[in-house]
């Protein structure tokens, strides 16, 4: 998979970083960021309302767990 970077404003949340991966990059991205973890930093969550830093990891559910 090639390496899209998207940038959104000062003060953006996971949430409104989703939206624009969704709506600029691929649609189809949306049902697996619906039910991801995010790795913000060293922070594991899943709080979609906090706000997003310089390098954000999405983490899709495994099989097990």
């Amino acid at each position: 998979m090639q390496k899209r970077d998207t940038v959104v404003g000062h003060n953006a949340t996971l949430r409104l970083l989703r939206s624009a991966l969704v709506g600029r990059h691929m649609p189809e991205l949306g049902r697996i960021l619906d039910v991801a973890a995010f790795l913000l930093g060293a922070e594991f969550t899943r709080d979609v309302e906090l706000p997003v830093g310089s390098r954000v990891d999405a983490l899709p559910p495994f099989v097990d767990g």
